[in-house]
C-alpha cells in the first residue's frame, strides 16, 4: 500500500498496484493507473496543478492539439469508444457538453432512487415511465393523471406547434394569455381557424363578437348533418 501524508504530486505517468491513501491534495499530470483503491482526503486535479476550490474532482486536458476533458466508462464486453462518455466534446469558446452512451443501452437519470427520466437506445424519452411505444419519441406517464404543463407571462401565449418539413408551425394550439383565448391556427400561424375566448364563446373564421355562444363567419354557412 502507498499512504501519503501530505500533498502528492505526480509528474510524469504512474501505475500502482496497491491501495493509495493521500491526506492532503494530489494532483496527476500523466496517465495513471491504480489496481487498488484510492483515498484522497482533499482536492484532486487530474491534467492540472489548480484544482477548482469548489470541486472534488477538476479534470484538464491542454496536451493535444484538440483537447477534450471528459470521463470514459469502459464495460467488460465493450472497448471504450463504445462506452460511456461524460464531458466536453470539442476544445472551444463554448463546448458542448455530452452524455453518451455508444453501447445499445438506455441512459436513465433517477431521484430518490426512482426513475424519473430515461432515453432508450432508439433515442426516444420516457419522463415518468419506462415504456417506450413506437412511434412515439416522447412519452409522458405517471401511476395517476398525468398533467403537462406550459407556463408563459402573463402578456404572452403558451404555444403548441405543430411541423413538417415545409413549415415549422403548419399548426398550433395558442393559449393567449392578454385575453384568455383559446386559439386553433391551420395552413401556418397566419390563419386563426378557431377562437373561444374568456367567456366560453366560439368563433369559427374569426374571433366571437356580438354575445353569441357561436359566432360563424367566412359565408356565414353552418351546415349540420345526421
Amino acid at each position: 500500500d502507498v499512504s501519503v501524508s501530505g500533498a502528492l504530486i505526480v509528474g510524469g505517468a504512474a501505475q500502482l498496484n496497491s491501495t493509495v491513501t493521500v491526506a492532503g491534495a494530489a494532483t496527476f499530470e500523466g496517465a495513471v493507473s491504480v489496481s487498488g483503491a484510492v483515498n484522497i482526503a482533499s482536492a484532486v486535479g487530474i491534467g492540472t496543478t489548480s484544482p477548482t476550490n469548489d470541486a472534488l474532482l477538476t479534470i484538464k486536458d491542454s496536451g493535444s492539439a484538440n483537447p477534450m476533458a471528459r470521463i470514459s466508462f469502459d464495460s467488460g464486453d465493450s472497448d471504450v469508444s463504445n462506452g460511456v462518455k461524460i464531458g466536453y466534446t470539442a476544445a472551444s469558446f463554448a463546448p458542448d457538453f455530452e452524455i453518451a452512451n455508444g453501447d445499445a443501452g438506455i441512459i436513465r437519470l433517477s431521484t430518490s432512487n426512482t426513475e424519473a427520466l430515461r432515453i432508450d437506445s432508439s433515442q426516444r424519452v420516457n419522463i415518468g415511465t419506462t415504456g417506450s411505444v413506437n412511434g412515439y419519441p416522447l412519452h409522458v406517464g405517471s401511476s395517476g393523471n398525468t398533467q403537462v404543463l406550459l407556463t408563459a407571462a402573463a402578456n404572452f401565449n403558451s404555444t403548441i406547434a405543430f411541423g413538417d418539413p415545409d413549415s415549422s408551425t403548419a399548426g398550433q394550439i395558442v393559449y393567449a394569455h392578454n385575453g384568455d383565448q383559446l386559439r386553433f391556427h391551420v395552413n401556418g400561424n397566419s390563419t386563426q381557424s378557431m377562437t373561444i375566448d374568456s367567456s366560453g364563446a366560439v368563433g369559427i373564421g374569426a374571433e366571437p363578437s356580438g354575445g353569441t355562444a357561436l359566432d360563424v363567419r367566412n359565408d356565414g354557412v353552418l351546415e349540420v348533418e345526421s
